[in-house]
This record gives structure tokens, C-alpha cells and sequence, in this order.
């Protein structure tokens, strides 16, 4: 996801002031410190306006925390603490915060009413939401996580909060597949900003949201004339509006709208097509974990 058009503040710039402010609606709560709330559902779609119809920039996971400074019976003007994005949720879909215990290590997975297989499944789960675990059921079909609410999430798909996956082009790669979704941030759907982020999650790399914002930060710049046979795994291709990684030498991972997916291929031919709608890559970038 490149950077998104006219849109002032942190979600186009690094800082976290948004010049806005003037121009919220939603009753301010700056006479108090923010409150802290979370994401309660999946994925919880932020937008540049409050409203349904307004454009989705970027989304929440389940359990992601997020400072609450305005809000009414129906939207939110919040700012995530994972990354610093800021703008307009559902009131509804926060609640209070709880310490989270674990957090989902695989691409999704999903929420059952009850601590059984069987029970309905009420949600998915994407990869890097947190979640705060309550008791662990042994089942005849393995532990199943009890949630505070009473829903329940297979075990194995959970691990510590503090564990950490240093490989996350690995990570990366148990992501192949999962579709393409402008502004998506999660496991069910992603762009190519945020497939980003998912996997340098895991491994408790901070990373920002859009491609400007990472091509700016992100480890350390190399040689932008450099040869594409000189880039090394775990190095990050930038274009103008896009991004994707090298999963080994010679192959682009990436989530792209070509295919509507995340997808391996030749880089060199990757570079060749993807120069017909965003030119050359504009840089490169050498991420350490």
C-alpha cells in the first residue's frame, strides 16, 4: 500500500501530530489522558472519515491496542499503538483492555463459541493478534485457549506474547496465498505494506504502515544502482506504491494485485512488468532481525 492521497499527519509523514484535529467531529476527550481500548473483532476497519462509505486506510487486529481521543455513540478517532495510524473505527467494535498472554503464530485462525471444534466459529483470527488467555481445556481433540468471553482458540495456534520469530522471511512465506485486499492488514487479507509488517511483527521488528513510511526507516538503505543479483535474502524492493521482499536470491515475495495474492517469482521478470506501472524500484533496504 503506497501512500495514501491527501491525507495529512502520521499516516502520511512520521510524526505523530495530525493537523486534523481541527476538522474532527466526535466529541474531544482532551480534557483526560486518551484511554486505551482495543480491537474486539478480527479485523477492525479504520477510516479517513466517520463513516461506513468513507475509505478504508488501514485496519485493527483482534486485540491490537489503540489511544481513544474523541469519540461518540458511533465512531472512534483513535490512534493505533502498534504504529502510530490514526483515524475513524467503529465505537463498538473497541473494549476495555486486557493484558494480552499470547498471540496468534499462524496465518489465521479460528474462534469457537466454546472450547470444542464443534461449537460455532464466531471469528478468524489473524496472525499477530494478541489475546489474553484465561484457562487451557484439554479436549479429547486437543487444548483449546479460553477467552475471557468464554470463546476458544485451538492452543497450538498461540504462543507467549514474548516469543519472538527471528526468521520472518519463513514467516513471510507460511503467508503465500493469502489474497490481496487494499488497506488489509491481516492474515484474511493483506497489501503489500502490510504483509510486510505482519511478518517483521513477529519478529518484534517495529515497522510502519505504508510503503513511503518503510522505505524511510526501515533498516538500512543500500546502494539504489546496486545490481538486482547483489540483493540478498531478507532484502526489501521498493517501487513508487508497492514493496515486497527477497524470499532467496533471485525470487520476489510480495503481495500484489497482479494476482490478488502473495506470490514468489523471478525477481528480474517481476521488475521488468512491475516498470510498466510504477517504473523503477526507487530503493532498497537490508533488514536486520
Amino acid at each position: 500500500m503506497g501512500k495514501p492521497v491527501g491525507m495529512p499527519g502520521p499516516n502520511t509523514d512520521l510524526h505523530s501530530f495530525r493537523p486534523g484535529w481541527a476538522e474532527c467531529k466526535l466529541p474531544l476527550s482532551t480534557a483526560h489522558a486518551p484511554q486505551h481500548m482495543q480491537a474486539a473483532h478480527s479485523t477492525v476497519d479504520l477510516r479517513s472519515a466517520p463513516s461506513a462509505n468513507a475509505p478504508l486506510d488501514t485496519q485493527l487486529l483482534f486485540g491490537e491496542m489503540v489511544l481513544v481521543h474523541a469519540h461518540d455513540e458511533q465512531w472512534a478517532w483513535v490512534e493505533s499503538e502498534w504504529d502510530g495510524y490514526q483515524g475513524y473505527v467503529a465505537f463498538k467494535a473497541l473494549a476495555e483492555p486486557m493484558e494480552p498472554t499470547h498471540r496468534v503464530c499462524v496465518p489465521r485462525t479460528f474462534q469457537y463459541a466454546a472450547p470444542d471444534l464443534k461449537a460455532q466459529m464466531v471469528d478468524c483470527i489473524s496472525l499477530a493478534s494478541e489475546v489474553a488467555i484465561v484457562q487451557v481445556h484439554q479436549t479429547k481433540n486437543g487444548p483449546y485457549a479460553e477467552l475471557a468471553d468464554g470463546s476458544a482458540i485451538y492452543a497450538p495456534h498461540l504462543v507467549p506474547i514474548e516469543q519472538s520469530f527471528p526468521d520472518w522471511i519463513a514467516t513471510a512465506r507460511e503467508l503465500l496465498g493469502t489474497p490481496y485486499l487494499w488497506a488489509g492488514r491481516s492474515g484474511m487479507g493483506a497489501d503489500c505494506s502490510a504483509f510486510v509488517q505482519l511478518a517483521l511483527r513477529m519478529a518484534n521488528i517495529p515497522t510502519l504502515r505504508d510503503s513511503d513510511m518503510q522505505s524511510a526507516t526501515l533498516g538500512e538503505a543500500l546502494d539504489p544502482d546496486m545490481p538486482l543479483n547483489n540483493l540478498s535474502t531478507g532484502d526489501l524492493v521498493f517501487w513508487r506504491g508497492h514493496v515486497g521482499l527477497i524470499s532467496k536470491p533471485g525470487v520476489l515475495l510480495h503481495c500484489n494485485a497482479r494476482t490478488m495474492s502473495a506470490v514468489e517469482e523471478p525477481l528480474e521478470e517481476a521488475v521488468e512488468r512491475i516498470a510498466n506501472l510504477y517504473e523503477q524500484p526507487t530503493g532498497f533496504r537490508r533488514v536486520g532481525a
